[in-house]
């Protein structure tokens, strides 16, 4: 299938993150890393996020960067 591989999240602006957007991020990398071989990476949460994930663990199974462009040097490739 045609579609996207990369999958960049900026979460700059998302200041809760409920059980169920969790699941959606958990989905969409699973998707993107396992089924189409591509990558999934996390941009800049904010404080109040990023506790959730660390106290639940999932600063370990996400990639967070802090740029839109440390994310396309993760994926080796050029922004478009």
């Amino acid at each position: 299938e045609d579609g996207l591989k990369f999958i960049i999240v900026d979460l700059a602006r998302v200041p809760y993150m409920s059980s169920a957007g969790i699941g959606v991020l958990i989905g969409s990398k699973t998707e993107a890393e396992e089924e189409r071989e591509g990558g999934f990476v996390l941009l800049r949460p904010v404080e109040t996020v990023m506790e959730v994930f660390k106290m639940m663990g999932f600063d370990q199974l996400f990639t967070i960067l802090p740029t839109e462009e440390a994310a396309w040097q993760h994926f080796g490739l050029t922004p478009p």
